[in-house]
């Protein structure tokens, strides 16, 4: 899926309050099963609840706090997922792009993973429409090589990272591993 726990932060207490609305935890994604169930509406109050819990400690306009700019994208995917509708894709990006606009070491690749990710749903969306067209589209062709070069920026300074002194321990984290393993 792209999504996993952030590193920084990940007891802070936003993160708590949002535990309950939304797990995003690598291997148990329960909420999409709840939402098909629930139908969209239920999922799209609890989703929308979840950013107001966000809008009271951020302003997702200005902010540049990598733990909230993701936490905001994997909203926006949910929403997707729910939904899918594009608009909460490109949301997602935004929000994604944001935080990986901030460093890549940062956040340990987190946003910037996601981004690839969401750019490279995006870039599928665009090119099956360009395909039924019977065209090319410069988008999709653009997306895919932005979501490349993310993932090499990640490769080339997230990676070596585990190799910092006091870092050893990240080569056993499944967020660290799963990142350098999705990049």
């Amino acid at each position: 899926d792209g999504v996993q726990k952030s590193p920084a932060g990940a007891g802070s207490s936003i993160a708590l309050r949002l535990q309950h609305l939304l797990d995003l935890r690598p291997k148990r994604f329960p909420f999409l099963v709840a939402d098909r169930e629930l139908g969209t509406d239920a999922a799209d109050v609890r989703l929308d609840r979840a950013l107001d819990i966000l809008r009271q400690v951020e302003n997702l306009q200005r902010t540049v706090n990598q733990e909230t700019l993701g936490i905001a994208g994997a909203i926006h995917k949910r929403k997707w997922e729910v939904d899918s509708r594009k608009q909460h894709l490109e949301r997602a990006l935004d929000y994604y792009l944001r935080g990986y606009s901030q460093g890549v070491t940062r956040d340990f690749g987190y946003t910037g993973i996601n981004a690839a990710q969401v750019l490279d749903l995006l870039a599928d969306q665009e090119a099956l429409e360009a395909r039924r067209a019977g065209e090319e589209n410069q988008s999709a062709i653009q997306r895919q090589q932005q979501a490349r070069e993310i993932r090499e920026t990640i490769v080339r300074e997230v990676e070596p990272l585990a190799d910092v002194a006091g870092n050893a321990n990240f080569k056993n984290e499944f967020w660290f591993l799963a990142t350098i393993a999705e990049a």
